[in-house]
């Protein structure tokens, strides 16, 4: 199967600010995870999925409220019950401002949180995919 993109999007509030009106950082990391997760709950059952690493995110400026973020998640790798998912974080009126990106891990598990297979095979479809696969693993090798 090819990446597997999903978009969301958030409007960023005035009870989404911290003390200095700025997005607050758990909320960003919040939806961050979110975004990630709400990409592999369209493939696997969402009770079996957890977040395992945050492999890095950072907030590369000030979000204000009112602003609309769009959330572009990308499954990138696979491994026997591994889920790397690349998020990428932009205004959503201006998709050229990067805001934010990283990457995350998460695994499949039975009921008694065992890891179990996907069985979910990535192969990469075109340049774009390759370079988005390529991106997703230097910040994970970054972030280690």
């Amino acid at each position: 199967m090819a990446l597997h993109h999903f978009t969301n999007y958030h409007l960023v509030r005035i009870p989404d600010l911290n003390m200095h009106s700025t997005l607050y950082a758990a909320r960003f990391a919040e939806w961050f995870i979110e975004a990630g997760f709400m990409n592999l709950a369209l493939l696997v059952d969402s009770k079996s999925v957890y977040c395992q690493k945050i492999h890095g995110m950072e907030i590369l400026a000030p979000i204000k409220a009112g602003e609309v973020l769009r959330f572009d998640s990308y499954l990138v790798e696979t491994g026997h019950s591994a889920l790397v998912v690349y998020v990428r974080m932009c205004d959503a009126r201006d998709t050229d401002r990067l805001l934010s990106e990283g990457v995350l891990t998460f695994a499949t598990v039975d009921e008694y949180v065992n890891h179990v297979s996907h069985h979910i095979i990535i192969n990469p479809e075109g340049a774009m995919d390759c370079a988005i696969q390529e991106k997703a693993r230097s910040l994970a090798h970054k972030f280690k």
